[in-house]
Formats: structure tokens, C-alpha cells, sequence
């Protein structure tokens, strides 16, 4: 098996050499230390297009620059709020609603029994003690009822 030249084991920062922009000019990749060359932009200035041509250039430009903008830009905006911050934590003997599908004001009433957590240790279902007897219910459908 061939040594590798002294300059493609060192240790440099992922994308030191190569640039990640793809619609960008494209950048040889060179020795390090060396300076980085990049092909220059075709210019197309000079370049004879018939009418169609151009405004389907232009269309195609269009196009690639809302798709990219939309996907990296506009989805960089959204927040995501889903389980970003940790919820109540539920404690055996902890009073609770039961969330279902039926008007909130006819949820059951329970208190925990016993809970069941993960492979990460976060409890993620409860075993609880209603008046209509024992119930396991996932823990995003418990409301924990603020008494003392």
C-alpha cells in the first residue's frame, strides 16, 4: 500500500479546503497551505441565446434561488417548540387528568401509581388508580392538577 503525502493526514477543520456552496463557482481542492483556486463564472455576456433560451435561463435561476431561499432560509425562521424544554415531571402520587377524546369537563380524574420510564430514564407512561380501577395512559396525555 502506497505512504500518503504528508498534506492529506493532517488534521484540518472539515470544509477548510472545499467549499460547501454548490450553486457557487467550483473550488479545486489543493495541497494545504497552498492557495485555493476556483474556476471563474462562464460569462455570458457574449454568448449568442435566442429569446427562449434566455428567459428559460432566467427561469431556471428563478426558480433554483426561491427553492433554495424557501428551504434553508425560511425553514432556519420556524421555531420548533416540540419537546425543546422538558415538561412537568410526574411523581407517583401526583393528581391527574386523563386526556381523550370526549369533552374535557368528562376527562377522569386519577392519581399515579406507578410509573414506567424509558431506556432514558424519562417516564414516558403511568399507571394510574381511577374510580373505574387501574389505568395505563402515556404520559402526554396526563394533565398533572396543581394541588398541594
Amino acid at each position: 500500500m502506497a505512504s500518503l503525502p504528508s498534506y492529506r493526514v493532517q488534521q484540518v477543520k472539515p470544509f477548510a479546503i472545499t467549499g460547501v456552496d454548490y450553486a457557487g463557482p467550483i473550488t479545486l481542492k489543493e495541497p494545504r497551505g497552498q492557495p485555493s483556486t476556483s474556476l471563474p463564472d462562464p460569462s455570458l455576456v457574449n454568448v449568442p441565446m435566442s429569446k427562449y433560451q434566455r428567459w428559460r435561463l432566467i427561469t431556471d435561476l428563478h426558480r433554483h434561488f426561491w427553492t433554495r431561499w424557501k428551504n434553508e432560509y425560511l425553514s432556519s425562521l420556524q421555531i420548533r417548540k416540540k419537546w425543546s424544554a422538558p415538561g412537568q415531571e410526574l411523581r407517583i402520587g401526583d393528581l391527574v387528568l386523563v386526556r381523550e377524546a370526549i369533552h374535557p369537563l368528562r376527562w377522569r380524574t386519577g392519581r399515579i401509581r406507578e410509573l414506567h420510564p424509558g431506556s432514558d430514564g424519562i417516564s414516558r407512561v403511568a399507571t394510574l388508580d381511577t374510580s373505574s380501577g387501574p389505568l395505563k395512559r402515556p404520559a402526554v396525555k396526563l394533565c398533572p392538577l396543581p394541588i398541594s
